[in-house]
């Protein structure tokens, strides 16, 4: 591809879900990947995840069991990124690798990001990494 393999080493070490096959077709509804639906889904959980100041924030809360996902406390967090420069422990690139993701930005915007933010899942918690 167009990075000649730079991230070959980290995508063949993403574990791939062994379980049986999930029919889709019957488990989403496709009206939620409307644009509109989807965008104002994303801004909802965005409101409701709790603000943090840093990664390091995060080391002090216990690893959650799958059991914990959906009960209280709120297992949702945002962090704000400030810029998308490596610049500093606000930078996406800094916070990105505290949390070992790919931390490459692609024609001003962070890989695999979705209108600046990056969802991801940490020690149980579901992470919002955004501007």
């Amino acid at each position: 591809g167009t990075s000649k393999g730079q991230y070959a080493n980290f995508l063949t070490s993403i574990q791939i879900y062994q379980g049986p096959p999930i029919d889709f077709t019957t488990t989403l509804d496709p009206t939620s990947l409307n644009l509109q639906e989807y965008d104002s889904n994303l801004l909802r959980r965005l409101k409701a995840a709790t603000l943090i100041t840093s990664s390091h924030d995060l080391i002090s809360f216990p690893t959650l069991s799958d059991s914990d996902l959906h009960s209280p406390p709120a297992t949702a967090f945002r962090i704000e990124y400030h810029t998308v420069e490596d610049r500093g422990p606000n930078s996406f690139p800094a916070l990105a690798r505290s949390f070992r993701l790919m931390d490459n930005v692609k024609a001003g915007v962070p890989r695999s990001a979705y209108r600046g933010v990056i969802e991801f899942y940490h020690n149980g918690y579901y992470i919002y990494l955004m501007p």
